[in-house]
């Protein structure tokens, strides 16, 4: 008889044993270990905060010695020193410097320099080894602003070309017969004369009879201005950043700003009214005549946008002497050897129009730039614009000069 052995399922299962319960951190301790790491990164922050700040204010100092150098350096007239505050390693930025100070020379001395009594910084930018420097100044008790380039070389700081990466986005905006290209840093100053500019190229076609028509002018603003000859660049201008040149700094429209738009716009409307261009071939056109024509027409509106006080005083002492070239020196063919020869020229032509508004208002203009279109010569132009001869003219304007220009 054999052993049977049976097996039930479970009977013998070895017994689970529950693992023990996970430790617990008291909660409180919890809260202490994260208030101390909150802490902890906090005073790092700060630690980390003000040493940025003290080299922030470090760099400050530095570059507001050198703003106060190159200023000074400037209204003495003293070109090493200047010089030895630019970046050197940009040759191009320095050549433009060497350039920017042999015409300070020729002109005698830099006007507006000496009228700045100081530049102070109040913004300021660093990006590496290059600092945006935005500074405040006053001409005239009227407050303006600019931005100024740095860059650390050689341990030293030292102004260098513009960056354009300070500038932001490109951005358009436009009215009827004007457009803007801009960048996001000079979205208020576009949005402040926009208007003004397209009011002013209305009147410009009124005055120098043309119709309103939908051409527009556009102006590109730039880093750096290009080189665009005015007469040939039919309605498209690149002109400087504002933000280089200097910009009221009271939210107020800047006038020098709007008169320099405004010669622009009138020269485009008064080429077309006339219908030459310098590029044309034969015989050029009288294009001093021309800019006097543009000159008195911005002036007329903008008190500011006078011609350069050193033309005006050739022209005040040509007429106190009795000196004054013939009306006809400013005609095709032109020999002006000098600078003063050629300022003088213009200083002329802004004058003469003057007078020719004077005798005959407003409606001269579009006769002036008619017969300036047909390329009359100087006997021909003022009869056929005011039914006066040359002499007859002339004689009057010498008359208007000596009483509306006097010495100073």
């Amino acid at each position: 008889m054999g052993v049977e052995f049976r097996w039930e399922e479970g009977e013998y299962r070895t017994p689970l044993v529950s693992p023990p319960p996970p430790r617990r951190w008291p909660r409180r301790l919890l809260l202490i270990v994260g208030c101390l790491l909150l802490l902890a990164l906090a005073v790092a922050g700060v630690v980390l905060w003000n040493r940025a700040q003290a080299g922030l204010r470090a760099a400050r100092s530095d570059l507001q010695a050198v703003v106060d150098a190159e200023l000074a350096a400037l209204q003495r007239g003293d070109q090493e020193v200047y010089l030895s505050l630019q970046d050197f390693n940009n040759r191009q930025w320095y050549r433009f410097q060497e350039i920017y100070l042999k015409g300070l020379q020729q002109a005698g001395e830099d006007e507006v320099s000496k009228q700045i009594g100081a530049l102070r910084i109040v913004d300021l930018d660093l990006a590496g080894d290059s600092a945006w420097v935005e500074v405040e100044y006053e001409l005239e008790g009227v407050p303006y602003r600019r931005v100024q380039f740095y860059r650390l070389t050689a341990g030293h700081w030292r102004r260098t070309a513009p960056d354009e990466r300070y500038w932001g986005e490109r951005r358009e905006a436009e009215t009827t017969h004007v457009r803007f290209i801009y960048r996001q840093r000079e979205e208020e100053i576009i949005q402040s004369v926009r208007e003004e500019a397209e009011r002013f190229y209305q009147q410009a076609c009124a005055d120098f009879g043309l119709p309103v028509y939908g051409q527009q002018v556009t102006f590109e603003f730039q880093p750096v201005a290009k080189t665009s000859p005015a007469l040939t660049s039919r309605g498209y201008f690149f002109v400087p950043s504002p933000l280089l040149l200097g910009v009221r700094a009271d939210g107020q429209p800047d006038g020098e700003l709007l008169a320099g738009l405004a010669h622009s716009i009138a020269l485009h409307l008064a080429v077309e009214k006339s219908g030459f261009y310098v590029q044309q071939p034969g015989p050029g056109g009288n294009w001093v005549l021309l800019n006097g024509i543009v000159a008195r027409e911005v002036e007329q509106r903008y008190s500011g946008a006078a011609l350069p006080a050193q033309w005006q005083q050739w022209l005040q002492e040509a007429a106190a002497q009795n000196d004054l070239p013939p009306l006809s020196s400013l005609w095709p063919p032109y020999e002006f050897d000098s600078e003063r020869e050629g300022g003088l020229a213009f200083a002329q032509a802004e004058s003469a129009v003057a007078y020719a508004v004077e005798r005959g208002g407003r409606t001269v203009l579009p006769a002036l730039l008619d017969a300036l279109g047909r390329k009359l010569p100087a006997e021909e132009t003022f009869q056929a614009a005011l039914d006066m001869s040359l002499a007859d003219f002339e004689a009057g304007w010498r008359e208007f000069v000596l009483n509306s220009y006097p010495t100073r």
